[in-house]
């Protein structure tokens, strides 16, 4: 006799009871029934909840990912800025070599760099640790470049300024040295005397140059003959140096004039204590007078 299963059922307010048999067949058949449809009734629910779940990972996935695109856009602006930075680097420290002024970086090396909490979040949590690594390198590289660049550039600065107020050039075209810087004698008295400078012989008239960048100091037009320097010029080109043309014909800036190198300031001529026409040119650093041969480079 095949075996039957009783399932009773109670109601609790009318104390009615129901009872239902089955067989073993219809009582696994009746506990699958209903765990079908209890799945089907749930399944909705765990379809939202994975969705959620799924959308929950695309967002922060999104944020990463917009991080991320900021950061390598930003890296790629710096590392564009480090190849200008470094380009101009080499060519100040050509130019600078070229003015025979060393320059050694006053910055010591460091690592360091402004990147955000967001990122340094990011890969903190193993998604790029020597890429950031790289990353903070460059930027320190970055930093290290421009202060120095900002050294370089205010030391070029000052050289170049230097250098346009250097006595460099010989202050007329052609000519000759008809008595050179140091001992000789006096074509007037005979005697031995210090010259403070150069005489260069040219006809009267010739274009006379400033040698360098200044501010004239000191104008004189008042001639006495056989005395002195006739009509001269002297001009301030500022860190000690000092420029003196003399004997001249003509006078074409006054004093406060401010002057640049080959500006044509005078005509050469034979003022004062002459004895023929020609351009007294003097150079004087720190109220020292220095041989000009020295000072000319051209």
């Amino acid at each position: 006799m095949k075996q039957k299963y009783i399932l009773t059922l109670a109601e609790a307010r009318s104390n009615k009871v129901h009872s239902l048999v089955f067989s073993g067949r219809g009582l696994l058949f009746t506990i699958f029934a209903a765990l079908f449809v209890i799945s089907l009734a749930l399944y909705p629910l765990f379809r939202l909840t994975d969705a959620a779940d799924t959308n929950f990972h695309l967002e922060k996935l999104n944020s990463e990912n917009s991080i991320l695109r900021r950061s390598m856009s930003d890296i790629n602006s710096r590392i564009d800025n480090i190849k200008t930075n470094l380009q101009r680097l080499t060519s100040l420290n050509q130019q600078i070599q070229l003015l025979g002024t060393p320059i050694t970086p006053k910055n010591e090396y460091g690592v360091g760099g402004p990147f955000s909490a967001s990122i340094l979040n990011l890969y903190s949590q193993g998604t790029g640790t020597e890429t950031m690594t790289k990353l903070l390198c460059l930027e320190s590289d970055v930093t290290w470049v421009e202060d120095n660049l900002k050294l370089l550039d205010n030391t070029l600065s000052q050289r170049i300024a230097e250098i346009s107020h250097y006595p460099s050039i010989k202050p007329v075209h052609g000519g000759w040295i008809s008595s050179g810087f140091g001992k000789r004698f006096d074509p007037f008295t005979g005697k031995q005397e210090d010259h403070p400078g150069l005489d260069i012989s040219l006809p009267i008239g010739s274009d006379v140059h400033s040698t360098a960048d200044g501010i004239v100091r000191a104008v004189n037009n008042t001639v006495i003959l056989n005395k002195g320097y006739g009509k001269y010029i002297i001009i301030d080109h500022g860190y000690g140096y000092e420029t003196l043309y003399a004997h001249l014909s003509k006078i074409q800036v006054k004093e406060g004039d401010r002057i640049k190198r080959w500006d044509i300031i005078g005509l050469s001529g034979n003022t004062g204590k002459s004895t023929a026409p020609h351009l007294h040119y003097g150079v004087y650093l720190k109220g020292e007078a220095q041989n000009p041969v020295s000072y000319i480079l051209d």
